[in-house]
């Protein structure tokens, strides 16, 4: 049975590295042996866990202090795969010595960011052009990389959701008016403040409609601004903000609830959606989704299928588009049932098969190498 060694922050499902390593993890248990290096996790049952890592935005330095002891758990690995950027400079460079088939997933700002910094780019380059594999969530993700390292070893393997687990007989709550609701972080590169202002838009023509915005608050003073914003243009009252919610009951009876789902993500400094696992959260209850050109969304989101694109930082597009799917409810309900179909095409089980292929693969080059006398 193949050894699968997982390098990664953690398994918490409230940010993007964790969400899908605990998932593709929990996918992998049916494919081979999983042995995860960690910052923190819960054991996972049948899983070797090993929370050794320090954060993954420490310096260099504090990660290269575990170098031994992450060499001595991955060595007995037929496959590395890291699942968080920061961590992948280092694991490329101990796998010199382990000479392993090395994979790295990459998400979205911490796949470009570093290599902007003189050192950190480097160590990233070395990161990328030594893994023989580079998995991008999205095909926004891998023309970033691109456009700053030149490199043939990229492949899109998506997001995905988790379709059954949203899939349940939830009772929809019993709301007198129409509902737009937004989840993600809050933090300006979400542009909560650009479909606050189409809201606002909204309600001069639509005003039995009410705004969800959930999202933990990971920027106080955007908060207060998205506040005072609310206040100024007299929608205060209409807009909800809810706290990060943990129970995922709560959180998919919300998606069911609404009538659209907008979150409206900005490119902001190098930090960017790297692909959006909420647009299709939204998708498998059978939502529309309205996202953003110029990111991963575009990956996530068909425009005209599964949801509209509009460009990013433009209230007045966001507001015609959530006009027209209220206005449109046969339209909006047809998006909704083709963005289930793909939910459950871009499910984790389809997409740990793919990246199983993936180990296959490379074990298989590498044999074929092994017995030419290549390496």
């Amino acid at each position: 049975m193949i050894k699968i060694g997982i390098v990664t922050s953690g398994l918490s499902k409230t940010d993007g590295w964790g969400r899908y390593s605990s998932e593709i993890i929990q996918n992998l248990k049916n494919y081979g042996q999983v042995k995860v290096v960690t910052h923190a996790a819960e054991a996972i049952e049948g899983i070797e866990l090993y929370p050794i890592l320090p954060p993954p935005l420490s310096n260099y330095l504090n990660l290269a202090r575990c170098s031994y002891k992450i060499a001595r758990h991955l060595k007995d690995c037929d496959v590395i795969h890291c699942f968080a950027e920061p961590y992948a400079p280092l694991i490329a460079f101990i796998n010199k010595f382990l000479r392993k088939p090395f994979i790295m997933t990459v998400f979205g700002t911490y796949a470009i960011r570093p290599l902007n910094h003189p050192i950190k780019g480097r160590l990233l380059r070395f990161a990328y052009q030594n893994a023989d594999r580079v998995l991008c969530i999205s095909k926004f993700t891998e023309n970033e990389i691109l456009k700053r390292v030149l490199l043939s070893n990229l492949q899109v393997i998506p997001g995905g959701v988790n379709y059954k687990k949203f899939q349940i007989n939830t009772t929809e709550a019993n709301m007198s008016k129409k509902a737009i609701l937004s989840v993600g972080a809050i933090k300006p590169r979400k542009g909560q403040d650009v479909s606050i202002k189409a809201f606002a838009k909204v309600r001069e023509t639509i005003p039995n409609v009410e705004y969800y915005i959930v999202g933990s608050i990971h920027n106080k003073a955007f908060y207060n601004e998205l506040q005072d914003l609310a206040r100024k243009l007299d929608v205060e009252e209409a807009i909800n903000f809810v706290d990060e919610i943990a129970e995922d009951e709560k959180l998919i009876s919300m998606y069911y609830s609404c009538d659209v789902f907008a979150l409206t993500s900005r490119y902001v400094d190098d930090n960017f959606e790297g692909f959006g696992f909420v647009y299709l959260e939204a998708n498998a209850c059978g939502k529309p989704a309205i996202g953003t050109y110029g990111c991963g969304a575009e990956d996530a989101i068909i425009d005209g299928y599964n949801g509209i694109l509009v460009p990013q930082n433009n209230p007045e597009k966001t507001a015609e588009a959530i006009e027209y799917l209220l206005n449109n409810p046969e339209i909006a309900k047809k998006m909704g049932e083709n963005g289930r179909r793909r939910a459950e095409q871009l499910s984790w089980e389809n997409l740990t098969k793919r990246i199983t292929v993936v180990y296959e693969s490379i074990l298989k080059n590498k044999g074929q190498r092994f017995e030419n006398g290549g390496e």
